[in-house]
């Protein structure tokens, strides 16, 4: 874009020239390379604007200098004739096809090579340590948690979410059979116990472990160490820990450092219904919600994509605290994402959900119980 911008002020001088008395030699073909260089950058352009589906004001800018860039090159190649007017014209010719081709190729590497060969790829982990007696009574679990970038491309932490859960569960006398797998199936979806009744599991610790908007260059990695106090008589089997973290590349859009919002604040509004609907508690559920304003990452995003803001809400459910993401123009926060938005974001800004999966530890013979 920088040698079409060059290329299009020596043309613009060069039009002095070859409309008046035409004194320096080949000013004409000096024109019509500015003119080729100037339908190339539009159409590269127009390219961007058609891949992100969206409209701006810029679009007309492009469509009229596109247009105006064929009516000049009809006009230099059937009226004036330049072509024919032009000495070394092989040589011409040869220049401007390398040109375009390396134009066209670095915008296909830079647009559509890099940002599907080098997809997002961060690990996160969670990890109990070894328990022991709190003096005050009950038992300290360490956790460690921890993050890795370990693609090739940095990567912000939009959200992060960890939660230590404790399982209630209660032993059966009699073995269940396909009957009661079943039952299990509906009850908890993923899962069968032939021996034991999952009563529940309940929340004992939730927090984000990364600061909103944090970033990770590549192979840069953040651990987090956390102690869960544990009471005495523990109502539970077993402990469970399990992050979840949301991801989106840095070299696609850069992110403000948001303000969080609280709900039990009185100038708060409730949740958007498709954001409590995935929990039990309702549209009355209290959250933390925190916006961002997404900058492009280049001048090119900047003006062929409308803004577009990052809201999370880090919902604090009855059942179990869980985060929300959405992706759209500001003002539009509340409205439920369809499917092909959700896709659009993977696509155009790499948005990606990372889990660790889930860590299990038995109560059984913990320390202080």
């Amino acid at each position: 874009m920088l040698i079409a911008a060059v290329l299009a002020l020596v043309g613009a001088v060069a039009v002095i020239d070859y409309w008046g008395k035409e004194r320096v030699a080949n000013s004409g073909a000096v024109v019509l390379l500015g003119v080729l260089a100037v339908l190339l950058a539009n159409l590269m352009i127009l390219a961007i604007h058609a891949q992100g589906h969206e409209y701006t004001p810029y679009l007309v800018i492009w469509t009229v200098l596109t247009l105006w860039s064929v009516w000049a090159l009809w006009t230099l190649c059937h009226r004036k004739q330049v072509w024919e007017s032009i000495r070394s014209r092989p040589t011409f010719a040869v220049g401007v096809l390398v040109t375009g081709i390396i134009a066209v190729a670095n915008f296909s590497y830079s647009q559509i090579y890099v940002p599907y060969s080098n997809p997002v790829l961060v690990s996160s982990t969670v990890k109990f340590g070894e328990p022991v007696a709190n003096q005050n009574g009950g038992t300290l679990l360490p956790l460690r948690l921890r993050i890795k970038n370990t693609g090739k491309v940095a990567v912000y932490a939009i959200q992060s979410l960890y939660t230590v859960t404790g399982q209630k569960a209660s032993h059966v006398k009699q073995e269940r059979g396909p009957e009661g797998w079943k039952e299990e199936i509906d009850n908890l979806s993923n899962e069968i116990h032939q021996n034991v009744d999952i009563e529940g599991y309940y929340t004992i610790e939730s927090g984000r472990f990364t600061e909103p908007g944090l970033w990770l260059e590549p192979g840069e990695s953040l651990t987090e160490e956390k102690i869960v106090e544990l009471p005495e008589a523990l109502p539970y089997q077993a402990v469970t820990a399990t992050t979840y973290v949301n991801l989106a590349r840095k070299d696609r859009l850069t992110l403000d450092s948001p303000s969080p919002k609280h709900s039990w604040k009185s100038s708060a509004q409730p949740a958007p219904s498709w954001v409590t609907g995935w929990g039990s508690g309702g549209d009355g559920v209290d959250y933390v919600q925190h916006t961002y304003t997404v900058q492009p990452s280049s001048i090119l995003f900047e003006v062929t994509r409308i803004p577009k803001v990052i809201t999370t809400w880090w919902v604090l459910d009855p059942s179990g605290p869980y985060l929300a993401t959405t992706i759209s123009s500001p003002g539009e926060e509340d409205d439920p994402p369809t499917q092909k938005e959700v896709d659009s974001w993977v696509k155009r800004y790499g948005f990606i959900r990372t889990t660790s999966g889930t860590a299990e530890l038995p109560v059984s013979g913990f320390p202080g119980q």
